[in-house]
């Protein structure tokens, strides 16, 4: 099985001539780390001794030239101490710096696997209700207490039925979902997750109708603020889950600022927000 590799967000000399490298994997990246900075010290150890040399020579006095020889010798023990760090626990065992770190890519177990690919811990505890979803994955969920259908609100709803029953969502929330779509300036949006849920979801919420999934239908990083703050303005918590972390930098980028809340959540089918009572 081939080992479980990572994206670096910028380029560092991490390869086997320590050429550039972008994606690594543990094997890689920790012997690498530790060559770059053993180079790391032994440029600053030499810098530090030619900045000693020049003080020695550009002084008289006996104490500058102590105090320079001080600077040399304290760059130089700086350096041995780094090197010597690694040689001794070689000497003593080479075992204990050969360490396996060829780490396998995680399975995942398909029964957490929802339709759409979305993956999620399912429902916990007491889960009365169960269907099989058009992936062949069971979805169990609780009661929707304090719930109304949700095409009562007037939004926009993606799944109208699931398993047969009628699209439902906390009455409060339906109203506050309504309220934001009524605002002026609030960006269009479609509900696409509502109760029973389509998928498993690793939040508890999902699975008695208090959180939903909210697409915005033109998702930008000045829209995606906008709705954020309309929603807090109503009470309500809310999540932007993108799939990778090139998508939260790129937004992040364009000016989301630091109070919205954006995760990154890499098996979800589309970018969305997650919107809780509180």
């Amino acid at each position: 099985m081939n080992p479980t590799e990572y994206t670096l967000l910028e380029k560092l000399p991490l390869g086997p001539a320590n050429e550039l490298v972008q994606t690594v994997t543990t094997a890689t990246y920790i012997p690498g780390l530790f060559r770059l900075i053993i180079g790391i010290a032994g440029v600053l150890a030499v810098v530090r001794i030619i900045f000693g040399g020049i003080k020695y020579m550009s002084t008289d006095a006996f104490s500058g030239k102590n105090e320079a020889k001080g600077v040399i010798e304290n760059a130089l023990w700086g350096l041995l101490l780094a090197m010597a760090a690694w040689l001794i626990v070689y000497t003593i065992n080479p075992g204990l710096v050969n360490f396996n770190l060829n780490i396998p890519v995680q399975e995942i177990a398909t029964s957490t696997l929802g339709g759409g690919g979305g993956v999620g811990t399912g429902c916990q505890g007491n889960c009365p209700f169960s269907y099989v979803n058009s992936s062949g994955v069971t979805v169990r969920y609780r009661n929707c207490s304090s719930c109304s259908n949700a095409n009562s609100f007037g939004l926009s709803i993606k799944n109208q039925i699931v398993n047969g029953t009628q699209a439902q969502m906390n009455t409060d929330l339906g109203n506050k979902l309504k309220a934001m779509r009524d605002t002026s300036g609030n960006p269009s949006f479609q509900v696409t997750e509502t109760w029973p849920p389509t998928v498993n979801h690793a939040s508890q919420a999902q699975y008695d109708g208090t959180s939903v999934d909210v697409s915005l239908l033109n998702p930008t990083a000045s829209s995606i603020a906008t709705f954020a703050n309309n929603a807090k303005a109503k009470g309500l918590r809310v999540e932007y889950e993108v799939a990778t972390e090139v998508k939260r930098q790129a937004y992040i980028s364009a000016g989301l600022p630091f109070g919205v809340t954006i995760i990154v959540v890499p098996y979800i089918s589309g970018e969305h927000f997650s919107v809780y009572m509180n």
